[in-house]
């Protein structure tokens, strides 16, 4: 229609909008694919897995990646459905951080608490003002997935952030140690 009416400013300006979509679509399954690839290899422990999809995630789109897992944590490991549920959580997180912060680092870090797992994803992009893109937007399907994922496990996802500040995801949920689960049986 544009065309026709011979109006070939617009018509370049939703071509370059096109193009924009597709790239991104691209990169969605390309990081789609780099997480199936990593966590369908059999006999590789959660963890060893996630620190690989970390480590590849930084060095596809140049962003310095880390992922701190307390030794104790990961020998123990967690439950299937657990990791699962924390696997999309941090690759939304991450895929967040690839989208929209401009991030140079990024952080992954497990933690544990007494009976509280806690999870973080921090990045040190430009941030962004919550309550501005809540008006703008309301909650977006990768916030309200990740929202929704880490209530599955009895936890609850916060984000904090500001503009020029960066970004910080947490995941807190309940955990039981090795020995409380042992003392149960």
């Amino acid at each position: 229609m544009l065309l026709d009416r011979g109006d070939t400013a617009k018509t370049d300006e939703h071509l370059a909008s096109l193009d924009d979509m597709m790239l991104e679509a691209e990169d969605d399954v390309r990081e789609y694919i780099l997480g199936a690839k990593i966590f369908h290899v059999p006999g590789v422990p959660f963890f060893e897995a996630l620190r690989r999809y970390v480590e590849r995630f930084g060095q596809q789109y140049a962003v310095r990646s880390v992922l701190e897992v307390p030794g104790e944590l990961e020998r123990q490991g967690l439950d299937r459905a657990t990791e699962t549920q924390l696997l999309r959580i941090v690759q939304e997180a991450l895929s967040n951080t690839r989208k929209h912060a401009r991030a140079r680092s990024c952080r992954v870090e497990f933690s544990v608490c007494g009976r509280q797992l806690q999870v973080a994803v921090a990045d040190d992009g430009q941030g962004f003002d919550l309550e501005a893109a809540a008006g703008r937007y309301g909650e977006r399907f990768g916030l309200y997935a990740m929202r929704e994922r880490a209530e599955s496990l009895g936890g609850v996802l916060t984000v904090a952030s500001q503009p020029g500040k960066g970004t910080l995801v947490v995941v807190r949920m309940p955990f039981r140690q090795e020995e409380e689960v042992e003392a149960d049986v």
